[in-house]
């Protein structure tokens, strides 16, 4: 069974030290990629190696003093199979601009295939992280062409017909 490390990296540890009480934090976007690092670098890492596709997000769920980010991977748009093996998780520093936030590496790589040789495939993750400071998160979605699973529970509920 494939295994996931996934840590903060030393920029987003430094983001979370500038955040004081009623700040957001406000991540932009999240992306997958085919290269690796030994785990032990992790967080040095500043960017996602070998960056495939960017990801969609279904949000955040706050609950307590901790924030899940759901993202769902795609292959609506891959025209050239790939082996996933990074997902990064980028946000907006006060004083670098964007900056890689989270890194999630595999280590077996799982195959992402074109959308002709498999229609329809997606893998959806979940990443949870500890909010000891009480700071305010968001997240810009980037939810073009998915639905979330609130509006189809809604339209399920109410017996509408899906349509593209």
């Amino acid at each position: 069974m494939a295994t996931w490390n996934t840590t903060i990296t030393n920029k987003g540890l430094a983001l979370l030290t500038k955040q004081v009480a009623g700040s957001t934090l406000t991540f932009t976007k999240i992306v997958s990629g085919s290269g690796s690092v030994p785990i032990v670098n992790l967080k040095e890492q500043t960017a996602v190696s070998n960056i495939k596709q960017t990801l969609a997000n279904e949000g955040i769920i706050v609950d307590g003093n901790q924030y899940t980010i759901t993202v769902i991977l795609s292959n609506t748009s891959v025209t050239t199979a790939y082996n996933l093996l990074q997902i990064g998780i980028y946000a907006t520093d006060p004083d670098d601009g964007e900056i890689l936030f989270a890194i999630s590496q595999i280590d077996t790589p799982r195959q992402i295939p074109t959308n002709s040789n498999s229609p329809g495939f997606s893998l959806e993750f979940a990443f949870t992280f500890a909010n000891e400071a009480g700071t305010d998160v968001e997240i810009i979605p980037t939810l073009a062409g998915y639905a979330t699973r609130e509006e189809l529970d809604n339209m399920i509920e109410l017996g509408t017909d899906i349509e593209e």
